[in-house]
């Protein structure tokens, strides 16, 4: 919490040998800028920062940074509702071969998002299902959506099926420019293959989160998921578990208006495939199986398409260069980066060089005279 602080001393007792370091005080910075003089100052030795200061933190001296993935994720959702344009799974797999994700990713994060092809935390044990996207393909997607039933009449730009327009809705927060951005872009790439989808950048508390709920009145949603088991403004990795039974297995739609659980499937994915893995999954202990599990899982969403991924976000760790380990170095990359706190000190800084002066140091004495 902003300006609170939790300060830890050092337990001569520890299992693992009494840490270096007397004492470790954590302050929670009121903002980012903040935290960045603290760092130039070195008031402030190590830092977790938002993704919004990645670039800033590089121009800093004496300061090694890394970053490793948020615990939540970016996507394209869909609704499958049977009188909605994107119900049918061809036509949500023409789009998706028409993106450039990898492309669009770099472009509205500025380099900063990770892509991402699960629900899994990028590099995490469950992260089973690398990204499956390959260049777009414009020729495919436009068979697919023929297959489907929608046409490009002769000097048009917006496909028709059974003389009616394709028409859609993506509705995106508004005050994200990110994914205002990736709206725009999607939006555009579906044009390219006859498809009409307007963004409707809109507020999240009085427009957004209705769409969670019923009616469900939306065609395509970009959001986002954050998890973590502390702030619900953070995405920890305390007790980090993989599981996506709420966002996709068929018991988590919501039946009818008297049906008033707070479920997370709003996109009505309904599939037994699915359904039967994501069950044995979370029923599983033994890791190696729980991966295999999850494998599958994955894989089934990819093919069905209930949502495209887009990224996880990266956050930034800043860490003062006079930090260093007893034995190796710390690993900026994983959110355990604390794992061996106990072998961390803090070396002296180092002197500043004297400025070399035009006179001789040292100058010998005048000889005496002879009497």
């Amino acid at each position: 919490m902003s300006g609170q602080s939790i300060v830890l001393a050092r337990n001569p007792d520890f299992y693992r040998g009494a840490p270096l370091l007397e004492r470790v005080a954590f302050v929670g910075a009121p903002d980012a800028e903040i935290a960045i003089e603290a760092l130039r100052s070195e008031d402030l030795l190590l830092a977790e920062m938002p993704w919004t200061s990645l670039a800033t933190l590089a121009t800093l001296p004496d300061v090694e940074t890394g970053f490793y993935p948020e615990n939540g994720f970016y996507y394209l959702a869909f609704n499958l509702r049977e009188t909605r344009p994107f119900a049918d799974a061809r036509v949500r797999r023409a789009l998706a071969l028409a993106i450039d994700i990898p492309r669009l990713v770099e472009a509205v994060t500025s380099g900063q998002g990770i892509v991402i092809g699960s629900t899994a935390a990028p590099g995490s044990w469950a992260d089973q299902t690398p990204p499956p996207y390959t260049a777009p393909d414009l020729e495919a997607a436009r068979a697919l959506l023929e297959e489907a039933g929608w046409v490009l009449p002769a000097g048009a730009t917006i496909r028709q099926r059974d003389g009616v327009s394709f028409a859609a809705t993506l509705y995106v927060r508004g005050d994200d420019p990110r994914r205002v951005a990736a709206a725009q872009r999607i939006a555009e790439t579906a044009a390219s293959i006859g498809l009409q989808i307007n963004v409707e950048a809109a507020d999240f508390d009085t427009v957004i989160i209705s769409k969670y709920a019923p009616p469900f009145d939306y065609d395509l949603l970009l959001g986002s998921w954050l998890n973590g088991a502390g702030d619900p403004t953070f995405g920890d990795y305390m007790y980090y578990d993989p599981d996506d039974f709420q966002l996709f297995h068929s018991s988590q739609i919501v039946q009818g208006t008297a049906d008033t659980r707070a479920t997370r499937n709003f996109v009505a994915f309904n599939d037994p495939a699915y359904d039967n893995q994501a069950q044995a999954a979370r029923q599983i202990y033994d890791t190696a199986e729980r991966s295999a599990a999850y494998r599958q899982t994955q894989q089934r969403i990819i093919e069905e398409l209930p949502y495209i991924f887009l990224w996880a976000d990266a956050l930034p760790v800043a860490v003062n260069t006079r930090v260093q380990v007893q034995d190796g170095q710390i690993d900026l990359s994983t959110p355990m980066y604390f794992w061996n706190i106990e072998r961390w000190y803090v070396a002296e800084p180092t002197a500043e060089p004297t400025e070399p002066t035009d006179e001789p140091a040292n100058e010998p004495a005048d000889e005496p005279e002879d009497e």
